[in-house]
């Protein structure tokens, strides 16, 4: 090449073409890095499939796939050692043609990759047997070229006696040169960015440069080689991932202390423990590394390692986001929004959202949303929470795709539109949103922007039952009882509630209540009905602490009681059962349960009344008629 840039095939794509002009940029910065050339790679033909059907497919693409391999090549040439190692492995095998071509490329000197890439091929015994002897041969010609993987394979070799005698000094003596090597390369390559790799890409900690930043050095390259080792760019191996985490660990590195905490963590490479994964978090925490702080606040939280201690983990998830953990900003936001082992403080909650969202975190938008849609700690604005649901959701969020679906389904926010509120639910449902799932179910039942279809529904409800949905359960148990899209069939409609009573539906453990008490499909039996019926009290339906007051009123199944039939119709009166407070004001009339008091009476029948009961509103005449707890009025009797 010698300095000039040489033509590339006529059939060379012009993704591949740009790839070559951008890698002969004067400046070094203005050329692509290896995670950008990636994307070269991964255009080519991949080993997908029987190797015949791989070679098949590549033969079948050529020229064009040849014009892309060659025309990648000349790219990458001109790539630092440091980013040949991150694409070598990455390329497809599978046709000799590939091998003879890598041989005739490398024996010209035109590049480093395809002279590594024969080495790993003939370590691995891909397109050719495996051969150590003939990789060393290959990997020393590459180390030669300053290819610093190269090195590190051949310190490996030896190590193992891998095609040579075992050697530890020879071993010991080409990582030293590797690592020697990659030092060199990163103070002239101001380009290498690492990425903490124990996190999502979402929670990634600040980007630790391997030239011109001031954390560079022989610490920062055995933590970029552990990394590799970790994430399989050479050949996944967590135990090699283990090793170099813990040389750079000992030189002070607080992302190989976190790498090496998430390993023990997860039991890869080394023996599970939760004692030695919360040792080196809290080394690195010690260091000021607010990933591992965030992480030991999950292991109190969850009691993995240590006692589960709530407060404990709340002070080191405000902790690191003290620090500038994106993911501990999130859950500051939500102690302060729920007032968990803090004061509630929307606003608080609020910053600490905000801040959490600004680093890309699509639970803190959704939330933010959420605190429009209800009001908290901010005017109450439809409008501004959709726009937060779609950020999150545009983010990844399944909740927020679910929440958009919501609002066009009832217009908050935006004009109702069914057609869209199902559009928003089939993206959610395809993400795994089983309220989504659910949703679709009563839109196919009720013939929201779609013809009604008892069938469909009861698709859509089976899709949410098997994802684990209780009202899907309840659902399916009401269309057996009413015959809706299947045969009417009590008996399985029972078994339906009974599996979403199970699974929590307070509305299923109403109905099988009500079911034992009438005698409806089943023999009657109040014993079992007030079991039912306190069950879903207790989960939520307050119309099942309606039924325990009249069940304690009249004695049925157990002992009368007043005083307890007046606590149930108090419980569910307080929650708006119109028929409940119906009762209690009765109850205060004659004195059951309580002692005889018109007034409250009076009060009693009066939200009755309010709430539209017929009884209350004549009860309400007969107190004016006769002067109880109100002065005698006959003209408001009428």
């Amino acid at each position: 090449m010698n300095g000039v840039l040489e033509e590339y095939p006529d059939d060379t794509p012009k993704d591949y073409a740009d790839c070559i002009q951008m890698s002969w940029k004067r400046d070094p910065e203005e050329r692509p890095s290896a995670e950008e050339m990636h994307p070269g790679v991964s255009c080519l033909p991949q080993e997908q499939g029987t190797q015949e059907e791989t070679k098949t497919r590549i033969n079948g693409e050529q020229p064009h796939y040849m014009g892309a391999l060659k025309a990648y090549f000349k790219a990458t040439s001109t790539l630092p050692s440091l980013e040949i190692w991150t694409l070598s492995e990455r390329l497809p095998h599978g046709d000799r043609k590939i091998m003879e071509w890598f041989s005739s490329s490398a024996s010209g000197h035109t590049s480093a990759l395809a002279i590594l890439n024969i080495g790993n091929s003939h370590y691995h015994g891909r397109d050719v047997k495996q051969d150590y002897k003939e990789a060393m041969k290959w990997y020393l010609a590459a180390s030669e070229a300053g290819v610093v993987v190269a090195m590190l394979k051949i310190s490996d070799m030896y190590q193992h006696g891998h095609g040579v005698e075992q050697d530890e000094h020879a071993a010991e003596s080409w990582y030293s040169k590797a690592v020697d090597t990659a030092e060199e390369q990163s103070r002239t390559n101001n380009r290498y960015v690492h990425h903490d790799a124990s996190v999502s890409e979402h929670h990634r900690e600040t980007m630790l440069w391997f030239g011109g930043a001031e954390r560079t050095g022989r610490e920062a390259i055995k933590f970029r080689i552990g990394e590799e080792y970790h994430h399989g760019h050479l050949q996944r191996d967590y135990g090699k991932a283990v090793e170099w985490y813990l040389k750079a660990s000992d030189d002070g590195n607080t992302h190989a202390m976190c790498n090496i905490a998430s390993l023990y963590y997860d039991g890869h490479g080394v023996e599970q423990s939760y004692d030695r994964a919360l040792k080196y978090y809290r080394m690195a925490s010690d260091a000021g590394h607010s990933l591992a702080m965030y992480a030991i606040g999950t292991m109190y939280d969850a009691g993995l390692g240590v006692h589960e201690d709530l407060p404990k983990s709340r002070e080191w998830y405000l902790k690191a986001s003290e620090a500038g953990n994106a993911d501990a900003m999130h859950i500051a936001g939500v102690l302060y929004h729920v007032g968990l082992g803090v004061e509630q403080d929307y606003h608080k909650a609020m910053e600490w959202y905000t801040k959490a969202s600004d680093n890309g975190i699509p639970s803190a938008m959704f939330h933010i949303g959420i605190m429009y849609h209800n009001g908290s700690g901010v005017d109450q604005d439809f409008s501004k929470a959709v726009e937060w649901y779609r950020k999150s959701s545009d983010a990844g969020n399944i909740h927020a795709l679910y929440s958009v679906g919501a609002m066009y389904l009832h217009g908050l926010g935006v004009d109702q539109d069914y057609d869209k509120a199902l559009e928003w639910f089939l993206k959610a449902s395809d993400a795994g949103s089983v309220s989504a799932m659910l949703d679709i179910g009563i839109m196919h039942e009720q013939g929201h922007a779609v013809d009604q279809d008892y069938g469909k529904a009861l698709e859509w409800y089976l899709k949410a039952s098997d994802a684990g949905s209780a009202s899907a359960m309840n659902n399916i148990g009401v269309m057996y009882d009413r015959g809706h899209g299947v045969d009417q069939d009590y008996g399985k409609a029972l078994e339906w509630y009974l599996k979403a009573g199970d699974a929590g539906s307070a509305s299923a453990m109403y109905t099988i209540g009500d079911m034992y008490n009438r005698g409806h499909s089943v023999s009657q039996d109040c014993t079992k009905a007030m079991e039912w019926f306190c069950k879903s009290s207790d989960a939520g339906d307050l119309t099942a602490s309606y039924d325990l007051g009249v069940m304690y009123h009249q004695g049925t199944s157990v002992k009368q009681d007043y005083g307890k039939a007046m606590e149930w119709f108090l419980k569910a009166s307080k929650a708006g059962v119109a028929g409940a407070m119906l009762n209690v004001g009765t109850m205060y009339y004659y004195g059951r349960g309580a002692e005889q008091d018109y007034g409250k009476a009076m009060e009693w029948f009066r939200k009755a009344s309010d709430a539209g009961v017929a009884a209350a509103m004549f009860s309400v005449g007969v107190m004016y008629y006769h002067g109880r707890g109100v002065e005698q009025n006959f003209g408001k009797t009428l």
